[in-house]
């Protein structure tokens, strides 16, 4: 499972982590009220139907959840402006400075007509870690990163390889089976110290297979992602 992380600019938050839903759901909730309230006290004595800009950025991997828990919000505090684009976990901790690609990775709160960049965000959401050399770097910024939500990351591998000889046909019993690739051997193929199908650790979580002396292609995002 990979947590999904939030960071926020200017806030002290006691949070702890639950892996239950509807505590996960609490927790981001809290997180954003104390946003919420963080705003107000920066725009005191605006006009009371004025609305407070809460601008964020989502990973995709979490931009689904974070959807209906600002939906919930929004009808709860409608006098917030809560917007927030899906632009990849590491886009989402770069925009908390500022630091945001308005053609490729576009937010619509901070880009304007023609794609300048307007400002920064004030929280985030994704699940690439804040390391502690970017908390020192952007120690100006007070940023704090809690755990929100966890989700299912999934491995696939080409039915190719079940065949021993890639390219090969496939047999319709072939076609419900697959590979074990166990932690172990899959910190490997990602590290580069198992280039090859038929690596001993491989064979060893799958008896039976008569797997081919070729090398892995690992095929990840391009962009960065706190998954791959």
């Amino acid at each position: 499972m990979n947590p999904i992380l939030p960071a926020f600019r200017g806030m002290m938050v006691p949070a702890t982590l639950n892996q239950h839903g509807s505590s996960s759901f609490l927790l981001a909730l809290f997180l954003l009220l104390t946003a919420l309230d963080s705003a107000m006290g920066r725009h005191h004595g605006r006009l009371a139907m004025e609305k407070i800009p809460l601008p964020g950025a989502s990973g995709s991997g979490p931009f689904g959840v974070i959807r209906k828990w600002a939906t919930a919000f929004q009808a709860i505090y409608p006098e917030s402006d809560l917007s927030f684009d899906s632009v990849g976990s590491a886009a989402a901790q770069q925009a908390l400075w500022g630091d945001i690609d308005c053609v490729d990775r576009r937010l619509d709160a901070l880009c304007g007509s023609s794609n300048e960049v307007l400002g920064s965000t004030v929280w985030g959401i994704g699940d690439a870690t804040i390391s502690e050399d970017l908390y020192a770097e952007r120690a100006d910024l007070k940023l704090q990163q809690y755990p929100a939500c966890a989700g299912a990351v999934v491995v696939t591998h080409s039915r190719d390889v079940l065949t021993g000889n890639l390219g090969g046909a496939i047999t319709e019993e072939e076609k419900s089976e697959s590979l074990n690739l166990g932690f172990d051997v899959l910190s490997g193929i990602f590290n580069g110290t198992i280039q090859y199908w038929d690596h001993a650790e491989i064979a060893t979580q799958n008896e039976g297979f008569d797997l081919p002396h070729e090398p892995i292609t690992v095929v990840v995002r391009a962009d960065g992602s706190g998954q791959s």
